[in-house]
């Protein structure tokens, strides 16, 4: 058998069990891991079994190496088609989550290199991470959002401009902390309002977001657009912070420039994710 990659899907974390075995396979034979976009955080985003998110733009698929039959065989498992824009490529070969455990993959002395997928899409945003601009660059808002959000926090977002910066540059710590729609018009914010007990959501300018919040629980809601108020990161960071401690919901406006993807384009092609274009 060649080389393997496994690519994980929104399945996995919805199946008992099946992060935990994915992870200790991972480890064990040394097999690079991609995840969609309804799976991220199944490695810390620095992690050597990380090998990035597929899924959002055009090219991913050719970037990591997958997209045809080559070097590595493909094992595919907990993916849908929509988290595939165009479809599960017919070589990938399909495992359920829940059989994870019974699955025999080759050792490897280390992991593979990262592929060129990671390598350009850290030579865009690598650098915006520290970019003091404002509006905010939008990696700038998410990476700060990150460090800022405590282990029980979730972040989400409904399909568009936000969704996509959070699945393309959101340092993932741990599962679940990043909760993306499946699809275009699943309303994935009011799904998580209505269960997690302590929420950021990230939005559009133009979502509309339920006035709820969990008993005794924080929902800070951030609007994120260009025209949103000049903010510096420092500012930003110290007002969700402060919003943070004090339960109920709170609305943050933000200066966030969610519309430049032009550099992301440029490497790895149009948004596709969601029917985004």
């Amino acid at each position: 058998m060649n080389r393997c990659v496994l690519v994980a899907g929104g399945g996995v974390p919805g199946t008992p069990g099946a992060i935990e075995t994915l992870v200790a396979l991972a480890k064990r034979t040394r097999t690079g891991v991609l995840n969609t976009f309804l799976a991220k955080g199944l490695f810390r985003f620095d992690d050597p079994a990380h090998l990035g998110t597929i899924g959002l733009q055009r090219d991913d698929l050719r970037l990591a190496r997958v997209d045809v039959p080559g070097e590595f065989t493909v094992v595919v498992t907990g993916v849908d088609d929509d988290e595939i824009p165009g479809g599960i490529p017919d070589h990938w070969e399909r495992v359920d989550p829940g059989d994870l455990g019974s699955l025999h993959l080759p050792d490897a002395p280390s992991f593979p290199g990262r592929p060129e997928l990671y390598g350009v899409i850290a030579a865009v945003c690598g650098p915006l991470y520290g970019d003091d601009r404002v509006p905010l660059s939008p990696v700038r808002a998410a990476g700060d959002l990150a460090s800022a959000l405590g282990t029980e926090t979730v972040v989400t977002a409904n399909a568009g401009l936000a969704g996509f910066w959070l699945g393309r540059t959101f340092p993932t710590r741990h599962p679940g902390s990043v909760r993306l729609p499946a699809r275009a018009g699943h309303d994935v914010v009011a799904e998580v309002l209505a269960s997690e007990p302590a929420v950021v959501v990230v939005c559009g300018p133009d979502d509309e977001v339920p006035e709820f919040a969990p008993t005794g629980g924080v929902v800070v809601v951030e609007h994120w657009s260009p025209t949103g108020p000049p903010t510096t990161p420092a500012d930003r960071v110290a007002a969700l912070t402060r919003a943070l401690g004090i339960a109920g919901v709170h609305h943050l406006e933000v200066g966030v420039a969610v519309g430049d993807v032009a550099d992301l384009v440029a490497v790895a092609g149009p948004i596709v994710a969601w029917g985004l274009r």
